[in-house]
This record gives C-alpha cells, sequence and structure tokens, in this order.
C-alpha cells in the first residue's frame, strides 16, 4: 500500500489541484514548485478537506475562515493567501463548477 507524503495532494479537490498547477506551468508559471508556493497549496487543500465534501463547492464561508486562519501573519502573507484561494477559485470556475465563490476585495 503507498503511503501519502506530505507532498501529495488528497481529497475531493486533489485532482482539481494537480491539474491546477499543470495549467499554471504550462503557461509559465510554478516552473519548480518547491517550499513555501507548493506548502501553501497543500494547507489550502489540507484546510479544505477538513468540510468532507461530497462534490466540488467553495463557499464565501469556506474562503472567509481560510483567509481568517492568517490573521496572525504579516500582511503580506494574508494577502499572498488570498491570491493563492482566489487563483484557484477562478480556475475551478472556468472548468465548470458552479458552486465556487470568488472573492475579489483584498485587505
Amino acid at each position: 500500500m503507498k503511503e501519502t507524503t506530505k507532498k501529495e495532494f488528497t481529497g475531493i479537490f486533489k485532482e482539481e489541484f494537480e491539474n491546477f498547477l499543470r495549467y499554471k506551468n504550462a503557461l509559465g508559471y510554478y516552473k519548480n514548485i518547491e517550499g513555501n508556493l507548493l506548502y501553501d497549496y497543500l494547507a489550502l487543500n489540507r484546510f479544505l478537506g477538513g468540510y468532507k465534501l461530497e462534490e466540488i463547492a467553495l463557499t464565501e464561508e469556506m474562503t472567509s475562515a481560510y483567509v481568517k486562519t492568517a490573521e496572525h501573519l504579516s500582511q503580506s502573507t494574508r494577502h499572498h493567501r488570498e491570491c493563492n484561494i482566489r487563483q484557484f477559485a477562478k480556475f475551478l470556475k472556468n472548468q465548470g463548477y458552479e458552486n465556487i465563490y470568488i472573492q475579489y476585495d483584498c485587505t
């Protein structure tokens, strides 16, 4: 049986996170996705996995709760997390998922 490592996406969003990173890579972004950026998306995947969803959805409440987990961090880190979840939400929406909230205002 294969062990899950910390560097693997899991749950209902697994395939979409992998597709998202392949998409960004094809556009010329994230050529070497190691370190903080990969960690940020893995952390977002773990956070969303806590909702135990049966279908892919991203609500305003989920988005706000994720951003709120960074309240104790610097403003730039909070902004970075907002951008990450917004980019992923836009990708999901473009993939045809309808129950996706996209936060446009940044603090």
